[in-house]
Formats: C-alpha cells, sequence, structure tokens
C-alpha cells in the first residue's frame, strides 16, 4: 500500500556555514515540521534583478506530511534569509512503514 507525503525543496545562502544550516534545518526537526531532512551544497545559475547571477547555495529537501505543509511554508517564510525563497513541493507515494514514520514525527 502507498501513501502520499510531502517533498519540500528550498535553499539557503552558500557563504552560510554548514553548523548554521544544521542548526536551521534541526530547528524545522524540534517542531516537528519535517521529518527528515537533506542538505547539500550546489552551485545555482538564476536570474535576479534583470542580471544572471551564479551561486553556491545549499539545496534542502524536506519530507513531511501532507498536513504539516501549510506550518513548514509558514515557518520558511518567516525563518528564511532570502527575499524570495525558493519553496517547491511536491506530493510522492511511499511505503506504508515510511508513511507512518514521517506521519508520527510531524504530528509534535
Amino acid at each position: 500500500m502507498n501513501d502520499a507525503i510531502l517533498v519540500l525543496q528550498t535553499t539557503l545562502p552558500g557563504h552560510l556555514n554548514q553548523a548554521i544550516v544544521g542548526d536551521w534545518c534541526n530547528e524545522m526537526i524540534h517542531l516537528g515540521l519535517a521529518a527528515c531532512l537533506k542538505i547539500t551544497k550546489v552551485n545555482s545559475i538564476y536570474q535576479w534583478n534583470g542580471e544572471t547571477a551564479s551561486n553556491p547555495e545549499w539545496a534542502i529537501q524536506v519530507k513531511t506530511s501532507l498536513s504539516s505543509k501549510s506550518n513548514l511554508v509558514e515557518w520558511l517564510k518567516e525563518n528564511h534569509p532570502n527575499e524570495v525563497p525558493e519553496i517547491i513541493s511536491w506530493q510522492v507515494s511511499v511505503e506504508e512503514d515510511y508513511h507512518t514514520w514521517v506521519q508520527r514525527e510531524t504530528s509534535k
């Protein structure tokens, strides 16, 4: 049996050190907004204020329950250092045991 969870993607500025990024991500876990996060250093190319920019960033993938989406997005908007944070999400099907774990971890 498959159940759906939410995968949300955001980024943080690459100039932040790993400890700050880790603390920021741990806060989502501590608040019960996320069950699991993956953190990767990436290089992003984007348009900003009419200019093309290329900068290192921290790519953060968050796994959470569908019911936690609005609280997670609200927290991200309030706590994100970027003027316009990347907040992209999609539903994915997962196995029942993983779904149960995500639900348990995000219902705190």
